[in-house]
Formats: structure tokens, C-alpha cells, sequence
């Protein structure tokens, strides 16, 4: 791999960083394996980059600042496919292998001529890497355009690689072992290698960047929920940073996110990461620079609620089935003062022969105990936007992809959710709210698409929470302004 500077590149030397004890034995143990692998040599380069020893879990992980030699490197502007793109084309696939390159980049050679540019330094003295270290700049978009290559004609289509991650997903067994032995073909006769311990084959799911993967769909993996769940409250800006990026990888399994994490975004409100020298830098409002690790942030029961409901809602995800382009798609958006968003769904095909009610079993617990089935038929009938749809099903005078209707009750195909009338508004927010213990709106919110569904039910629900009266006499509510009606020109 080469390592190209611009020509404006002035690299200079960086001192060591100061490390306790602990990190130095640690130190110690990753210099003494890297040598043990060939990976690293002493150096007499003029230039040095300071060895970083960064908490990963349970273990220290030896990183190198390479950060003022990447400023200076012209970069390799090869794309890396989106996790999305990755997770699409899995669709339809149902036997999963996976496969983990060796020590990672450290299978690539760093061109001789380059190496000195790779220089860190530490109370061990100078080294410098033969093979290509984590860090550097182009790193990922060279191994990339490498395992691209390898897959070749069976990238997309029976396999996809995200840098050093490689997967194998076919429709059937015979498939799966033709593609696997064409992959592992072409990787033995380029001299790359995969770790055993991290090879899983032939499986029916399996973990793909930080999500469980089957043939239902992309879930949260089960370790990296509990990670969430045990994940403390932020107390600095760094901190906060740290855990919005975490909910925000999870952001597609969480309803209305954008609303839900707005008391914490609200937060990051005034700080910018900007230009200052060399460096991007955190900057206030004022400009000044400062440390995230340094600036304390305050935090009340909206963070905390916020918080915790981004927490339940990750720990507890919902199976996010594999999008089908030969299906119809049904977009559904919805906005709010702290953002707007919008979730795609899709019709399945419905078989109406015998068994097929099954398909949609209509509980009547959903119903509130003080609403007969008649009534919320009343209701739909009479109701603006789904009277005219209850009544064309019924008739046979027209077919909706969208809605289907099942002992009076109209029912929405893509997952079983019910038509909520505007008559049945009060009923259904009494019993998520009221009955459910007054809780605020994320999370009386979150109860209700669950089961029911129409438009503006974010606006209906917070209005709800809002102006009830139990909650007003024993909450403190926040304040958000007042009217100054001695301006009011109507008086």
C-alpha cells in the first residue's frame, strides 16, 4: 500500500504520551505480539506518532495518532458500500456464512519506501510498520477495492464485503457451498487468510455489523442491546456524543427517534467541531475551544426520560424485514417541532383461501373493554378517511393493497395494525395514558402505533398528554412562554 503526501506536506515529530503502569504493560504486550508477527521493525525515521492505548471492552487496544500524516495524505477516494446496501442484499437469502480476515489489514505490506511515514513512538522507542496499521487514512478504501476485487462477479449477488467483513448468502445449500469454495479459491491464491475463530459457515443467522441478520430480517443483536441497557447517563459532552452516535446507529429501530432524542440533541446545542491550526477542534458558542471530555452538561427528567426511553426501545426492537422491489412500497411520514421522518413498509401477499384469516388474527383485547366491535364498526363508517375505504372493500367495488376488512374492523395488511376512527381517538389515548400509569408522551406515544394507526397520531397523542388534567395538578410542567396580552391589539 502506498502512503502519498500532497506536496505542501511538512510531517514534523510528535513526543510520546505520558502512560500509567497499567497502559505501559499493555503496551509491552501488543509491541512484543506485533513484533512477533513481523508486522513492525525499528525505525530511524524523522518523523514519530504517539501510541494511543484506548479501552475497548474488557482490553486495552494499541492505536497510533496518526492523525497530523492522514491531514498531509492525498486520499484514496474508493466507496465503501453502505450498511444499508450491505443489509439489502441480503434479501431472500436464507443460509448465512461469514468470514473475518486475519489480523485485518496487517495482511497488506506497506510500500517499502513509505514505511518511516508510519513511525510511532513510545517509552519502548521508535518503530515502524511493514504491513498496514489501523488508522491510517486510505487504509479502509485499499482493502476494500481488494476484497471487491477478490468477490468479483459474486459480489452483490452471493456475497458482499464490507472492508474486512465478508459474507456468503445464498438462497439454498447447493448455492452456498459453490460460492464459498469460488471464494475461498480466489482468497488462497492471493495469500489472504481468514481467522477460524471468527468464521461462522452455513448458518441460518448470524452477526453482521452489529446487527443479528436471518431471513425474517436485521434485528439488534442481542449483546449489543444489553450494551445499550447498561450504557450510564452522560455526564459530559463527550459522553453524550458517544451515546447519541451509539442511538443513532439504531435509529431505524426506534419510532419517531428524531422527537424521542431531541432533549438530548438539544444538548450538543452552541458546540461545533471546527478548524484550529492544524486540528479540528470543539468550539463553543463564544469560540473558544475546549475538551468534550471537559464540558459538563446538564441534565433533568426530560434527558432522563429521553434517555431511557432510547434505551427500552433498542433493548426491546422490533425484526426489520428485508425490502422486496417486487412488492408495492407504502410510504408513511410524520413531522414535529423537533424533527420529521418517515418509515417505508411493504404489502405482503395475502392468501384468502382457507386458514387465511389466520394470517390476521383479530384480538379483541385491542379494543378498549368499554368499545363493542360494533361500535368501532359505527365509528369507521362514519369516519372521514376510512368510511368511504370500509365501505368499498365491503361492497367489492374496489381492492386496496393498503387495507383489508376482518369482522367489521378495518386492518392494515403490511402488519396487522388497526384503522383508528376519529371517534375512537379518546378512547384509545384514555387507556394508553390515563390507565397506563400518566406517563409523558414518548412513552405513551411508543404504546399506541403498536396496535393502532392514523394520520397526525403524534399531534392527537401530545395534545393528549398535554392538557390532562392529572397529570397538570401533580407534574411540573415546563414552561415554554407566555402571552403578553397586554400587547394583544384585539384588547
Amino acid at each position: 500500500m502506498p502512503i502519498d503526501l500532497r506536496d505542501d506536506a511538512a510531517l514534523h515529530p510528535e513526543a510520546p504520551r505520558r502512560a500509567s503502569p497499567e497502559k505501559r504493560r499493555a503496551m509491552d504486550s501488543a509491541i512484543d505480539q506485533l513484533l512477533s508477527w513481523d508486522v513492525i521493525e525499528p525505525s530511524t525515521s524523522p518523523v514519530s506518532f504517539p501510541v494511543l492505548m484506548v479501552r475497548q471492552y474488557d482490553k486495552w487496544r494499541f492505536c497510533v495518532d496518526y492523525r497530523q500524516l492522514n491531514a498531509h495524505t492525498i486520499p484514496d477516494s474508493y466507496p465503501l458500500p453502505t450498511t444499508d446496501s450491505v443489509f439489502n442484499s441480503l434479501t431472500g437469502k436464507r443460509v448465512f456464512s461469514s468470514l473475518d480476515a486475519l489480523r485485518g489489514y496487517h495482511q497488506l505490506g506497506v510500500r517499502e519506501q513509505d514505511r518511516w511515514k508510519t513511525a510511532f513512538t513510545c517509552h519502548r522507542g521508535l518503530f515502524q510498520y511493514k504491513t498496514v496499521p489501523f488508522g491510517l487514512r486510505n487504509a479502509p478504501a485499499v482493502f476494500q477495492r481488494l476484497m471487491d476485487a477478490l468477490l468479483g462477479e459474486l459480489r452483490w449477488k452471493d456475497a458482499v464485503v464490507y472492508i474486512d467483513d465478508v459474507v456468503v448468502a445464498t438462497h439454498t445449500m447447493t448455492e452456498h457451498v459453490v460460492a464459498l469454495d469460488t471464494l475461498l479459491a480466489r482468497v488462497s491464491s492471493a495469500g489472504l487468510r481468514f481467522s477460524p475463530a471468527k468464521c461462522t459457515f452455513a448458518v441460518s443467522s448470524l452477526v453482521l455489523l452489529g446487527r443479528k441478520v436471518s431471513a425474517a430480517g436485521v434485528a439488534v443483536w442481542g449483546d449489543r442491546a444489553k450494551a445499550v441497557l447498561d450504557l450510564p447517563r452522560p455526564r459530559t459532552l463527550r459522553d453524550l456524543y458517544h451515546a447519541l452516535g451509539l442511538f443513532g446507529y439504531y435509529r431505524a429501530f426506534v419510532p419517531n427517534f428524531a422527537s424521542v432524542a431531541a432533549p438530548l440533541s438539544q444538548l450538543t446545542q452552541g458546540w461545533r467541531y471546527a478548524k484550529v491550526g492544524e486540528r479540528y477542534q470543539l468550539v463553543g458558542s463564544d469560540g473558544v475551544a475546549a475538551s468534550a471530555a471537559r464540558v459538563e452538561i446538564s441534565w433533568g427528567d426530560a434527558q432522563q426520560l429521553a434517555f431511557d426511553t432510547l434505551k427500552a426501545a433498542i433493548a426491546t426492537p422490533p425484526v426489520l424485514a428485508h425490502p422486496d422491489p417486487t412488492r408495492p412500497y407504502i410510504l408513511y411520514v410524520d413531522a414535529s417541532k423537533e424533527g420529521f421522518g418517515a418509515v417505508l413498509h411493504q404489502v405482503f401477499e395475502r392468501d384468502d383461501g382457507p386458514g387465511a384469516a389466520e394470517m390476521f388474527p383479530l384480538d379483541a383485547r385491542l379494543l378498549p373493554p368499554t368499545v363493542s366491535k360494533e361500535r368501532w364498526r359505527t365509528w369507521l363508517l362514519n369516519d372521514r378517511l376510512f368510511g368511504p375505504i370500509v365501505r368499498s372493500l365491503e361492497a367489492g367495488e374496489g381492492a386496496t393493497d393498503e387495507w383489508l376488512v376482518e369482522d367489521g374492523v378495518l386492518v392494515r395488511r403490511v402488519d396487522g395494525v388497526l384503522a383508528l376512527p376519529d371517534a375512537g381517538v379518546p378512547f384509545i389515548l384514555r387507556a394508553a395514558h390515563d390507565s397506563a400509569g400518566h406517563f409523558g408522551f414518548s412513552k405513551t406515544f411508543l404504546r399506541v402505533p403498536r396496535h393502532f394507526w392514523r394520520p397526525s397520531l403524534s399531534v392527537a397523542v401530545r395534545a393528549w398528554v398535554r392538557h390532562c388534567a392529572a397529570c397538570i395538578s401533580t407534574k411540573v410542567m415546563r414552561r415554554t412562554g407566555e402571552l403578553e396580552i397586554g400587547k394583544d391589539a384585539a384588547l
